[in-house]
């Protein structure tokens, strides 16, 4: 049986309504489903428009979404969509803009909120994202 994983895209902070709900049927643990959130999302700059070059922003978090959708399906199977009110899954990634989505500072970054069995294990910047070490720091109880 595969470790198993929802990531929800919230349209702005954490407790913003959900956009989208993308379900991981196997990998989903933080050293390979949250290192692929992070390779495709943690350098990204949130901006109101499009300025600057177009690889390294996201316009919004609507666009953040869809840039995490197209990176991580790549052939049938493994990645779905589901329904925003599912869960407890073996690891629940909230992805969100901790700041104002319409007005962002310069650099702003997008955060992941990361839940194992329901308990929170880690909470930062995409771009601070270990998830080795937070597999380690699980393994020592």
């Amino acid at each position: 049986m595969g470790t198993r994983s929802i990531t929800y895209i919230h349209n702005g902070n954490r407790e913003a309504d959900v956009l989208c709900a993308i379900y991981r049927q196997m990998d989903g643990h933080p050293s390979c489903a949250g290192k692929e959130i992070a390779d495709i999302l943690g350098g990204k700059t949130l901006v109101n428009g499009m300025s600057g070059n177009r690889a390294e922003i996201a316009d919004s978090m609507g666009c953040a979404a869809a840039q995490l959708i197209s990176g991580l399906k790549t052939e049938a199977g493994s990645i779905y969509m589901t329904k925003a009110d599912a869960g407890g899954e073996d690891y629940d990634y909230h992805i969100f803009f901790d700041g104002n989505q319409y007005n962002p500072e310069p650099g702003a970054g997008i955060s992941v909120e990361v839940y194992s069995y329901r308990t929170s294990v880690w909470t930062g910047l995409l771009s601070a994202f270990d998830g080795d070490a937070i597999e380690a720091s699980e393994n020592e109880y």
